[in-house]
């Protein structure tokens, strides 16, 4: 009995992966609960290894049918034990992935209207212009200095909107080529804009992320770092966060720095804190769960260093 329980436990892992890992992600507690499913079943096999007896006149059988009986007994609730998990495996991942499709749909409305915003300032800055350009040359024509001067002054103005840091951030976000990663990654820039960061976004050649791992998982990975990165650049005296996204032939890479309070943090007791509950340093927080979403790959590769205030995560995603 015992290497064929174990044959299909076996057999059964394989197929519940998927589903599983989303259990030990964020819903640790459920799992947990789930678990005490098989507790009845390991009592009912003890019971049957040491008390057959107890267990023919449970079920009302012949000593000699409670063999098979107790297999099916067995098999059947088991099956309905995976059933139970497997769904709600399933209800909690469809409730993830309508919350993180909210969120994509929110910040993808956020950069549609930053683009018409920026279509309507180019579009008045164009009209501008070529008035700005018509009264300068009447003012130097007429040796007018002093209108020239300030028509420059209007000028310069006019020209600081598109050429602000947001606007090239939204330039670079074009080489994102998943919609939905590009909204995510929109929103986080621009909450860290909102608290008065410099940002610097790399992206220079176009770029799909969901090559090597899910989108939702894409997803997860960073919004962990860069909201790490934000919650400690708020704490530190230069303010900065860097985020980087290039790939070659072999591997993608994800690259996310920041400034730090510290001149260096330590990196050991990052891992250690990290699998407490505690959220007294801001990277911290989440490290569980990337390693959790990071098992997932196998290959994927998760490099940290930290020295002169700046701290850097870099995620190396081998290609198939």
């Amino acid at each position: 009995i015992y290497p064929i329980a174990l044959f299909i436990i076996l057999v059964s892992r394989r197929l519940f992966n998927q589903y599983f890992r989303i259990l030990a992600l964020q819903y640790s507690g459920i799992k947990d609960l789930l678990s005490l499913l098989f507790v009845p079943l390991s009592y009912f096999f003890y019971t049957f290894q040491y008390n057959p007896h107890v267990v023919a006149q449970l079920l009302h059988v012949p000593a000699v049918n409670v063999n098979i009986l107790t297999l099916v007994i067995v098999l059947a609730y088991y099956l309905l034990a995976l059933l139970t998990m497997f769904l709600t495996a399933k209800f909690l991942r469809q409730r993830e992935e309508l919350y993180y499709a909210n969120i994509r749909l929110t910040n993808l409305e956020s950069y549609t209207s930053e683009l018409e915003v920026m279509y309507d300032d180019m579009r008045r800055f164009k009209h501008d212009y070529q008035n700005i350009l018509y009264s300068l040359r009447s003012a130097l024509d007429s040796d007018n200095l002093d209108y020239a001067r300030q028509e420059i002054n209007s000028l310069a103005n006019s020209t600081a909107p598109l050429i602000n840091l947001s606007t090239k951030v939204l330039g670079n976000l074009q080489n994102i080529q998943d919609s939905g990663i590009k909204s995510v990654v929109f929103g986080k820039i621009m909450l860290a804009l909102k608290k008065r960061l410099t940002v610097l976004l790399e992206v220079a050649q176009p770029i799909d992320l969901t090559k090597t791992m899910q989108q939702v998982d894409a997803i997860r990975v960073l919004s962990i770092l860069l909201d790490n990165a934000i919650q400690a650049a708020e704490q530190s005296r230069d303010k900065k966060v860097d985020l980087s996204l290039y790939e070659n032939d072999n591997a993608q890479f994800i690259i996310v720095g920041n400034s730090t309070a510290e001149a260096q943090i330590d990196l050991a007791k990052l891992d250690v804190n990290s699998t407490t509950f505690t959220l007294d340093a801001s990277h911290h927080i989440g490290l569980r769960n990337l390693r959790i979403i990071l098992g997932s790959y196998p290959q994927a590769v998760n490099d940290r260093s930290s020295h002169n205030y700046w701290f850097e995560q870099r995620i190396i995603l081998p290609k198939e």
